[in-house]
């Protein structure tokens, strides 16, 4: 009974978020076209708790307007393939990793020296969901 209320859960799981894989950069792009809230950040595997309330809106036109703490930034946008992942970048070159996205919610990854001097780096995950 264990094993199989694991296997259900599992199978959930990963229908959550479509991953990445099965599609190209058009339907990537298309899929990221609307607004979305950041819903959590996570390091390490820990939930942050940072008070961040971030907004993106993804347009066709390949602009998106971010608004962070009630400052609003309007800068352009592309996904990219680096042979074997899908990144977004935007156009002061900072770079996402797209984990998974489905209609409903994406997941992205990045990277952020932890000190100046340092090669040293942590990686924070920010989770959207769709806006309604």
């Amino acid at each position: 009974m264990r094993k199989l209320i694991l296997l259900i859960f599992l199978f959930a799981f990963t229908n959550v978020f479509c991953q990445t894989e099965n599609l190209n950069i058009h339907e990537i792009s298309e899929k990221l076209c609307g607004n979305w809230i950041l819903k959590e950040m996570k390091s390490e595997g820990e939930i942050m708790g940072i008070d961040l309330r971030l907004e993106i809106h993804f347009f066709k036109d390949q602009s998106l307007e971010m608004v962070t703490n009630g400052n609003k930034e309007k800068v352009t946008w592309k996904v990219i393939n680096d042979g074997t992942d899908f990144i977004i970048v935007t156009k002061n070159n900072e770079k996402s990793k797209l984990i998974s996205i489905d209609n409903k919610a994406f997941v992205i990854s990045k990277d952020y020296q932890l000190e100046l001097n340092s090669e040293e780096q942590e990686s924070i995950i920010y989770y959207f969901e769709k806006k309604e």
